[in-house]
C-alpha cells in the first residue's frame, strides 16, 4: 500500500469545513486530513443577525468542531504562528510543528501575508 499524504486545511470557517469534508469523502483513508482552527465551535456567521434579534439561540447557530473527528478529520486547535513552505511545515502555537504534503488556506488566514508570498510558487487553486 502506498504511503498516505498529509493535507492541512488552515482555517475552520465555511470554506475550510467544506474543503476538509469533501477531501475526506473523496480520498482514501490512508491520507490524513487535518483541520487547524483556533476556535472549538463553528459559528454560522450569517445567522448572527437572527441571534441578535432573538430568533435563534447560540446553540442553534453553532456546532462543536470535534464532531469532525468522527468523520476521520483530525482537529488541531490553536493559532497558526508560521507557515514554512520550503520545509512544508506549519507551526501551531509555540511548539507544535505539523509536517504537510499540501496545505490549503482558508480566507481568514490571509493575515499571514509574508508566508503567502512564499507559497505562491507551489500553490494549486482548487476553486
Amino acid at each position: 500500500m502506498a504511503k498516505g499524504k498529509t493535507i492541512l486545511v488552515l482555517g475552520g470557517g465555511v470554506g475550510g469545513l467544506v474543503t476538509a469534508s469533501r477531501l475526506r469523502n473523496k480520498l482514501p483513508r490512508r491520507h490524513r486530513i487535518v483541520l487547524i482552527e483556533r476556535e472549538a465551535q463553528f459559528i454560522f456567521q450569517p445567522s448572527l443577525l437572527w441571534l441578535i434579534v432573538g430568533q435563534r439561540s447560540s446553540e442553534q447557530i453553532s456546532r462543536p468542531l470535534s464532531v469532525l473527528e468522527r468523520k476521520g478529520i483530525e482537529l488541531v486547535r490553536g493559532n497558526i504562528d508560521h507557515i514554512d513552505p520550503e520545509n512544508r511545515t506549519v507551526r501551531v502555537g509555540e511548539s507544535s510543528m505539523l509536517p504537510t504534503t499540501w496545505s490549503l488556506l482558508s480566507v481568514r488566514i490571509l493575515r499571514l501575508r509574508q508566508s503567502l508570498v512564499l507559497l505562491r510558487q507551489d500553490t494549486t487553486s482548487i476553486a
